[in-house]
């Protein structure tokens, strides 16, 4: 009776000890059937106004970004096309739209030098969801994807940055032109974790009065609407900045640290 007794003990603190094998077993098969994916449908911007009565309607080349990982879309959208893309459940998540003017329009676009682009329409995901899992692209919110996607590269950790927050700043304090803002200054605050909602504002800008050759002249950002020949340049920060004609041509306008301004022979 007694072995029989300790056998029958026995057996059972074996199945209780095997428990807790079975359950880790249990919870890292559940483990491996959690997606590691999600589906976004992004929604691709309009053609802003200023551009399609410059070069005809645009179409758009897609990418995203995350911290580990990034893909390009095969080909090009249409504005407001609806394209499904898999991409990491790791936020934040960022999209750029670049605008592309295909061969066959009136024009090939603007005159582009090596290695400038236009401004680009963004998205980060998830901050920017709306309606059953769309992602609308915006220009508006490119100035903030343009921020994380470079600090992306750069290696930094974003997961505890307020994505949200800087898209609200960006909105409130540049409503007119977002593209305005001071990538630079943005970015190397956001990286060393001393980012202020005060350094949501454009670089330094001079008046420049030099007046602009005749036609129309479009710069990067979709916002800030031609320059008429005849009119003056406006308020430009330092540095060189590009502008492109309707008819293919381009000019540049350079601004000294002293805010002297010099404008190159449309070309």
């Amino acid at each position: 009776m007694r072995d029989r007794h300790q056998a029958r003990h026995q057996g059972v603190r074996r199945r209780v000890c095997l428990l807790p094998f079975l359950v880790s077993a249990a919870l890292l098969a559940s483990c491996e059937l959690l997606p590691t994916t999600s589906a976004v449908l992004v929604v691709l911007p309009r053609t802003p106004e200023s551009w399609q009565s410059a070069w005809g309607p645009v179409t758009y080349r897609l990418s995203w970004r995350s911290a580990g990982d990034g893909g390009v879309l095969d080909g090009s959208g249409a504005p407001e096309q609806v394209v499904r893309v898999e991409i990491p459940r790791s936020a934040p998540v960022v999209f750029r739209a670049e605008p592309v003017w295909p061969r066959a329009a009136q024009t090939a676009g603007p005159a582009l030098a090596a290695g400038e682009r236009l401004s680009w329409a963004g998205a980060v995901w998830p901050a920017g969801l709306e309606r059953r899992r769309h992602l609308p692209v915006r220009f508006e919110t490119g100035p903030a994807a343009a921020v994380l996607w470079r600090l992306m590269d750069a290696g930094v950790d974003l997961r505890a940055f307020s994505v949200e927050r800087l898209l609200a700043e960006i909105a409130a304090r540049l409503p007119d032109d977002p593209w305005s803002l001071d990538l630079e200054l943005v970015a190397a605050a956001v990286a060393a974790r001393s980012m202020r909602a005060s350094y949501v504002r454009p670089p330094e800008r001079y008046a420049v009065a030099l007046r602009a050759p005749p036609g129309r002249w479009y710069g990067f950002s979709p916002f800030a609407g031609p320059v008429a020949g005849g009119e003056a340049w406006g308020e430009l920060p330092e540095g060189v900045t590009p502008f492109y004609s309707a008819g293919g041509r381009r000019l540049v306008v350079v601004v000294d640290p002293k805010g002297r301004a010099w404008a190159s022979a449309p070309h």
